[in-house]
């Protein structure tokens, strides 16, 4: 198994020094706790003060490579399968008045993820730093812009956007309980830039998406079995399909393993590819078929409890 936390990456002094002339590996960077109490100087000022945002720069940075000297894309000297993401609180919690609950529980919230490495509190300690592993170097920027719609659309997260460039230095940060996945998978998926929302709005909890992987949560909390039955589970599908596109490929996952005697990944993930390809000739179906579903799971497994002597 690869252990993406031990890959070197480079480190800078400083937001004005070049690469440091031996790469650290990731994991010394992050979980090392050697700039703690630089990080919490940091986080005992004034948030975005201009205080803060000079401390920050005193700071020593990272990037997601191994650069010879200058940080820049065309000194790169070794590209790395990992990409990392940045959650501003400013971006995710705008209003002071409603604090955005889910967004400062996040490592609760993502707990569990397939795709995720690692996450942390960012070094201003009001937002969080996401790292997933990828599955091509080449394309690192389509899979940095799915990651965006991923993150917005499973979590209702905004990422922001400027970390894309393989060249972008990362503050070191410090959380003395960071989330860490060493089974994670890497991320499948990229997306071409021009295809990206060009709006940056916060998303909206009420959206159908949203909507969905919460009742798909709260089936998986109540371990309910479902789709058990053939045809059921291509009618989900096709709703799933025809509904979100691409964006539901992981909805079908998880709905499709709540039958676990049956779910098999591989077999899914190209029942989806058909599905997808086949939305617009089949007969229609709505979201509206899935919830009433795990419905019907959930009071056949109400009944089954009643009598269960």
């Amino acid at each position: 198994m690869k252990q993406y936390l031990d890959i070197k990456v480079s480190t800078f002094k400083d937001v004005r020094a070049m690469a440091d002339k031996e790469p650290q590996p990731l994991r010394t960077i992050l979980t090392s706790g050697e700039y703690k109490e630089r990080v919490e100087a940091v986080r005992a000022v004034e948030y975005h003060s201009t205080e803060q945002k000079e401390l920050k720069k005193k700071l020593p940075l990272f990037a997601m490579g191994v650069f010879s000297k200058e940080r820049q894309a065309k000194k790169i000297r070794e590209a790395v399968p990992l990409i990392a993401l940045d959650f501003d609180g400013k971006d995710n919690e705008p209003d002071t008045e409603k604090p955005n609950l889910a967004f400062r529980a996040f490592k609760q919230v993502v707990d569990g993820d397939p795709y995720i490495l690692y996450c942390g509190l960012s070094c201003s300690g009001k937002g969080w730093r996401v790292i997933l592993p990828i599955h091509s170097t080449e394309k690192r920027k389509e899979h940095y812009m799915a990651a965006v719609r991923y993150f917005r659309k499973r979590y209702g997260m905004i990422a922001d956007e400027a970390c894309k460039d393989v060249a972008h230095a990362f503050f070191v940060s410090y959380d003395g309980k960071p989330y860490i996945n060493e089974n994670v998978k890497p991320f499948p998926y990229v997306l071409q830039a021009a295809r990206l929302p060009p709006d940056r709005e916060r998303a909206d909890n009420t959206t159908e998406a949203v909507k969905m992987l919460l009742a798909i949560e709260k089936a998986e909390a109540e371990n309910l079995m479902a789709f058990s039955n053939y045809e059921e589970w291509v009618k989900m599908g096709l709703a799933i399909a025809s509904t979100f596109g691409e964006d539901g490929r992981v909805m079908f996952h998880r709905l499709s393993a709540l039958c676990p005697e049956k779910y098999d990944e591989a077999a899914a993930d190209t029942k989806y590819n058909n599905l997808i390809a086949s939305a617009s000739t089949l007969p229609s179906a709505t979201v509206a078929s899935v919830y009433w579903q795990l419905a019907e799971a959930r009071r056949a497994k109400s009944v089954e409890e009643d009598f269960n002597f």
